[in-house]
């Protein structure tokens, strides 16, 4: 989700492979690598990033399946739609489980902004999900 197109990601994912191939050598504790690796693979996808347009033409959109619930593509497509800034604190906290110091370190950024920004992301996901007149309309039903 930080890249936004699958191929990107490959590319990322295959020069984490080769960074971290060379750079083994540097691990100290084998039980680490996962993090080590995942630290690598977030790095290198944020680099390719500058080289990425923020929209796509149509045509280089991949087709969205039919058996997929809207909800679910009405959030992910909002969560695309999110500030670079604000989306990858927001995917690597909710989707990848990682703390607010290892996104801090990853996006060289302090913790409190990573709070900030993640807090910022689920507003805007929830004002642009839920307006405000369906909200009230959910608040005075669930009273």
């Amino acid at each position: 989700m930080i890249l936004k197109d699958r191929s990107l990601a490959e590319d990322a994912a295959q020069e984490a492979s080769i960074s971290a191939g060379l750079q083994i050598h540097r691990l100290r504790d084998g039980a680490a690598f996962s993090k080590w690796f995942f630290r690598i693979t977030v790095r290198q996808a944020i680099r390719l990033l500058p080289k990425t347009p923020e929209t796509l033409p149509l045509s280089e959109v991949a087709p969205v399946p039919v058996s997929a619930p809207s909800e679910i593509l009405e959030l992910r497509t909002s969560i695309l739609g999110l500030p670079l800034a604000l989306r990858a604190p927001l995917v690597l906290a909710t989707y990848c489980g990682l703390t607010g110091e290892e996104i801090g370190a990853l996006l060289n950024i302090s913790t409190g902004a990573v709070r900030f920004r993640v807090w910022r992301a689920k507003q805007i996901l929830r004002d642009q999900l839920f307006p405000k007149d369906e909200a009230k309309q959910k608040a005075s039903v669930a009273i």
